[in-house]
Parts: structure tokens; sequence; C-alpha cells
């Protein structure tokens, strides 16, 4: 049996739910999915990233709703979710950049009209989840949050995933005023004590941020359904790193093995979902890049169950 096949049998399409009923972290398979920023450079439609994605022998796609709403608009979004169904690719989260979490009110309403907007695509598709990042409330100059106010407009998002079907996972970014650390997102989770919580962990971003991967432990298992797979530069500063400086999950300073300790703590196997903006890597051909990253994120994987 191939890994495609196990993976098919065990979960089928599902993304998050269907891992519940599989018993502990350790008898589930790795699910490994492409971010299409990291074939951007190519500016792949929808369908056809889904192609390459599938192609390449991936698992699942994390698809960026700027992508998704140019194939509604030219009418090719059908196409790329009948390619998706056929390779038995799923849709796993889809990456939005709503300003849910603005201190104006104005802005703050039209960030959640707008995620809203992109969850009901998202269900449209059978993506199951959504980024929940404080696009708005990151940049240097920002008002400093409290945790109990990240929780309050987070606790927003969490109803609006509830009415569409969509969860939306609380998303750190290392560069960013408000939440810039897993160790930030475990606080707002522990506040709300919400069944629907769960946060978007990211392995660069962790760094970036001055946080630690052990905090993966502290999570829920269903509280880590997707991490971000990238490492950063040995001996680079932290200060000057940027997101295209990502490389391969690997190559870099990266601790694996305890990144995957912590999560067998947490009983997590969440999606594994390869996150780069590094432009060396797009310089020959998309299926280069999607399958050279899928060899890459194998590569560090602690077992090789169903490979």
């Amino acid at each position: 049996m191939t890994r495609r096949e196990c993976l098919v049998s065990l979960l089928g399409a599902a993304a998050f739910a269907g891992c519940r009923s599989l018993g502990s972290a350790a008898d589930r398979p790795w699910r490994l999915a492409l971010n299409p920023s990291t074939v951007s450079r190519f500016k792949l439609p929808f369908a056809e990233q889904v192609r390459v994605a599938a192609a390449a022998g991936w698992d699942g796609i994390e698809p960026w709703l700027a992508d998704v709403w140019a194939a509604k608009r030219d009418g090719t979004l059908k196409d790329a979710v009948s390619r998706a169904k056929e390779a038995n690719l799923a849709f796993v989260n889809g990456i939005a950049f709503g300003t849910w979490s603005a201190d104006d009110p104005a802005a703050r309403k039209k960030g959640l009209d707008e995620t809203r907007r992109d969850m009901e695509l998202l269900a449209e598709i059978g993506c199951p989840q959504i980024a929940a990042s404080m696009c708005g409330m990151h940049a240097a100059g920002s008002r400093k949050l409290g945790t109990a106010e990240i929780a309050e407009r987070y606790a927003a998002v969490l109803d609006l995933g509830r009415a569409t079907g969509v969860r939306p996972l609380l998303e750190y970014w290392g560069l960013s005023v408000n939440m810039n650390r897993p160790e930030d997102a475990f606080a707002v989770l522990r506040h709300l004590k919400r069944d629907d919580a769960a946060v978007l962990a990211d392995v660069f971003h962790t760094w970036k941020g001055g946080g630690e991967v052990d905090a993966f432990a502290r999570f829920r298992s269903e509280e880590l359904p997707v991490l971000h797979v990238n490492d950063f530069p040995r001996g680079a500063d932290r200060a000057r790193t940027t997101d295209a400086d990502r490389v391969w999950p690997g190559d870099g300073g990266a601790d694996w093995p305890r990144i995957f300790a912590a999560l067998a703590k947490a009983d997590a196997r969440p999606w594994l979902s390869l996150e780069l903006f590094n432009m060396s890597y797009q310089q020959k051909t998309p299926a280069w890049t999607a399958e050279t990253g899928l060899a890459k994120t194998r590569a560090v994987l602690p077992d090789s169950a169903c490979a």
C-alpha cells in the first residue's frame, strides 16, 4: 500500500475531525500539505496549484483566499475542486488576512465581514479551517493588546466559525507586535476555554518571535490541527531574518527531534504544511519545487509510518 492509499483509507478527505477516532497520535500517519506560497513566483492559478500539489504527491493543499476568490471570479473554481477530489487532495486551511483584530471599530467590522465571506467560500469548497492572524495589529506602532482583549476579538471570529462550519485558527507571527509566539496563543486559548479554539503553529515564526517549540507540548492535541513547517538559516540574525529567508525543513537550525517530541507530548499529529517564500527555490519549475519540498519535508519526519 502506498502512503497516499494508506492516508485515504484511514482519513479520506477529512482534515481535522477525522483524526479523533483513530486513537493516539502514534497510530496516525503524518499528513503533508503544500502551501502555495512555496511556488508563488510562478503565479499559478488555483486549479494549477491543485494539479501541481497532487502530481508531486502531497496529501493536501493550504490555499490562499486571494487565489480561491480569483478562481471563483473566472469560473475555474469547480475545476479546481474536481481536480482535488479526483486526486484525493484535501483542502486543509485557508490563508486569509481579515482585520478582525483591529482597534478601530469600523476596520474591525470590515475585517469580520471579510472573514465571514472567506469562511463561506471555504465551506463551499470543503475546506474546514481558516487562518486568523492579527493582521492590522501586527506592525510597529500598533497598540499592544492584552490577552483578554485578543481573546474577546478572537471569540467573535470563533462565533463566525460556528455559523459557517469553518474553524478559525489563531495565527501568531514572529514579527508581530501582538501574538508573536506560541506561548501567546496558548494564553489566549486558556483564557477562552472554548473547545473550538485552536492555533496555527509555525516553526519559523516560533523562532523569529523568540518562542520555544517546547510550548507545543502545552496544547491539547485538538488545538494543534496545522503546523507550518519551514526552517531558519543556521546562525542567522533573528532581527534581520525575513520570511524570504526561510529554508527547506532540515536545512536550517530548527531542532526537529525536539519539535516532534513536543508534538508527541501533546498527542498531536497536525497537518504539516510547507510554507516558504524563498525565491531561490523557485528558479526551475513548479513541479521541481513541489517535489523537492515534499522530499525535504518527509526527510525530517520522526518515523516512516505509511511511507
